[in-house]
C-alpha cells in the first residue's frame, strides 16, 4: 500500500467542501492507505483531522507563508509507513483506477514517479462516497484538461524527493522540478490518466495568489521569483508531462513512451 501526504488549508468556504472531497476520495478509493495531513495547529485543523482519524503534522513556513517543501518531505518520509508515497495537493480527487496503476507500477519497477494529467471542474457539493454512483455523477460535469505543465499528485518510490531543493510549495516551479528530477536520475515516469486522471476541483484564488496577481505584496513576489529563480540555476531543460517514459492504457497494460 502507500502513503499519501498533503498540505491543507482553512476548511472555510469552499475549501471545507473541496479539502473533504479530496481527502474522502483518497480514503475511499485507497482503502488501507495511509493519509497524512501537514497543517497549523488550529482548532479546523485537529478537528478534521480526528473526525477521520488522521495524524496532522506541523510543518515549516517560509516569510511569505508558503510550506517549505523540504521540512515536508523529511518530515513524510520519517513517518509515512510505506516506502510507496504520494504527494498531492488537498484538492484534488481521485478516481478508482487510481489502485490498479499504483499497482502496476509498484510490482513493475523498483523506482518510479507515477503522474496523471489534470482536469478540472467546479465542484460545489460534498460528495456521498456512500453513493455507488458517485463517480459517475462527478464525470457529468463539464471537464477540462489542464496544462501540459501542471502536476498535481507525484506518486513515487526510492529517493526522487530526497534532493528537494529550498522552494516554497505554491510558488512555481516546485512541480516541474519532481519531473525534471526523475528525467535527470533516468527513473522510469509513468502517465496514468488513462486509468485516474487528478480531478482538480477548480475554485477562486487563494488569498496568497490575488495577492501575488494584484502584484500588492512584495514578500510573495520575491518569493516566487525566488523559486523561478532556484529552479533555473538547477534545471536545463524544463521536464513536463509530455516527457513521460511510459504511458498506462486503461487495462493496466504498461506502453513505452517512443521518443520522437
Amino acid at each position: 500500500m502507500l502513503t499519501l501526504y498533503t498540505v491543507v488549508k482553512g476548511f472555510e468556504g469552499e475549501f471545507a467542501h473541496i479539502q473533504r472531497n479530496a481527502i474522502n476520495s483518497w480514503m475511499h478509493t485507497l482503502p488501507g492507505a495511509e493519509v497524512v495531513l501537514f497543517g497549523d495547529d488550529e482548532k479546523w485543523a485537529i478537528e478534521e483531522a480526528e473526525e477521520r482519524g488522521l495524524p496532522i503534522l506541523p510543518m515549516v513556513r517560509t516569510e511569505g507563508g508558503a510550506p517549505f517543501l523540504p521540512d515536508i518531505i523529511r518530515s513524510a518520509h520519517g513517518s509515512a509507513r510505506y516506502d510507496v508515497r504520494m504527494l498531492i495537493n488537498a484538492d484534488i480527487i481521485l478516481e478508482p483506477g487510481i489502485v490498479q496503476a499504483v499497482q502496476v507500477v509498484d510490482d513493475l519497477f523498483d523506482d518510479f514517479l507515477l503522474v496523471s494529467w489534470r482536469w478540472g471542474a467546479t465542484v460545489d457539493y460534498e460528495i456521498d462516497f456512500e453513493d455507488e454512483d458517485w463517480h459517475a455523477k462527478l464525470l457529468e460535469l463539464p471537464w477540462q484538461r489542464g496544462r501540459v505543465d501542471a502536476a498535481d499528485f507525484f506518486c513515487y518510490r526510492g529517493d526522487l524527493m530526497d534532493e528537494m531543493p529550498d522552494f516554497g510549495m505554491g510558488r512555481t516551479a516546485w512541480d516541474n522540478w519532481i519531473i525534471t528530477q526523475a528525467r535527470r536520475k533516468r527513473i522510469p515516469i509513468v502517465d496514468g490518466s488513462e486509468l485516474s486522471r487528478a480531478l482538480h476541483q477548480d475554485h477562486a484564488k487563494t488569498a496568497s495568489k490575488q495577492a501575488l496577481a494584484d502584484k500588492k505584496n512584495k514578500v510573495l513576489a520575491e518569493e516566487v521569483a525566488r523559486n523561478r529563480r532556484l529552479f533555473n540555476s538547477l534545471v536545463k531543460r524544463v521536464a513536463t508531462l509530455q516527457d513521460v517514459t511510459h504511458y498506462l492504457d486503461k487495462d493496466g497494460t504498461l506502453r513505452e513512451r517512443i521518443a520522437r
